[in-house]
């Protein structure tokens, strides 16, 4: 699957895509059962509802690996990053747990990007891709929050004052909430991510689990040049050049 230029011109413009029904139901099923697996293998023993798994012995497993690997979602990444740019990334297990408060509101604190650079550590990438496995048919649900746009302003940070510090600067965006996106979706719905789009996980008051599985995707190369791609976010998108995104505050002619 190939994006066409109109979904290419608003993922610069926002900053991510929503992507509707691209994985196959069938794919969902093997993937669902490993995680469940895990849950039921006694790891939460003693966990709170709001600490999740990090399932490491999960990273490459087949049955997750194949929801990005073998359906239209990598041709998706490289229409964007451009044929053969792309690292294979592993699969991450993203639950969002119903928490203890149901009445509790989303705190705007959580907003962030993912890796955390103000601490030094390279964990910085390209793309974030997310897979739904279960719905999430309503707000307040464990749903994706995204600031669209909000990866031109991470961009333009990096170039006043470098890559580290972003998350704490993004105080001032938490004071004023800004615009954020709330996803609905269901299961086999994707949602493809610039990596500095801000974004969080929504407060879960719903007696169900969210379920989802997240890709990192590098391209190659990132990790040698990580500092000069945040301040200018379209280094590493081969796909997107002919809309000739010059720069982070660029839009698509």
């Amino acid at each position: 699957m190939s994006l066409t230029d109109r979904s290419k011109r608003e993922f610069i413009r926002r900053g991510y895509l929503t992507l509707r029904g691209i994985v196959p139901r069938m794919k969902i099923g093997p993937a669902l059962r490993v995680i469940n697996q895990k849950l039921g293998s006694g790891s939460r023993k003693g966990a709170s509802p709001e600490h999740v798994p990090f399932f490491s012995d999960l990273f490459n497993s087949p049955e997750l690996m194949s929801l990005l690997m073998e359906t239209k979602l990598w041709p998706v990444v490289e229409s964007l990053l451009g044929p053969g740019c792309a690292q294979r990334p592993q699969a991450e297990v993203t639950l969002g747990f119903p928490n203890m408060d149901a009445s509790a509101h989303f705190n705007a604190k959580e907003l962030h990007i993912d890796g955390l650079p103000d601490k030094g550590r390279r964990e910085t990438y390209t793309l974030n891709v997310g897979v739904f496995l279960s719905d999430v048919p309503g707000p307040n649900m464990g749903n994706f929050k995204a600031c669209p746009g909000s990866h031109l302003w991470v961009a333009e940070h990096a170039r006043r004052f470098g890559p580290y510090g972003i998350n704490p600067a993004l105080r001032d965006l938490r004071g004023t909430a800004g615009e954020t996106d709330e996803l609905i979706a269901r299961a086999g719905d994707a949602v493809v991510c610039h990596y500095n789009l801000v974004h969080a996980r929504q407060w879960n008051a719903s007696p169900h689990i969210r379920y989802a599985v997240f890709f990192r995707v590098y391209a190659k190369g990132h990790l040698t040049r990580w500092q000069y791609v945040m301040r200018e976010p379209w280094v590493e998108w081969a796909g997107l050049a002919h809309l000739r995104p010059k720069n982070a505050g660029s839009t698509a002619d």
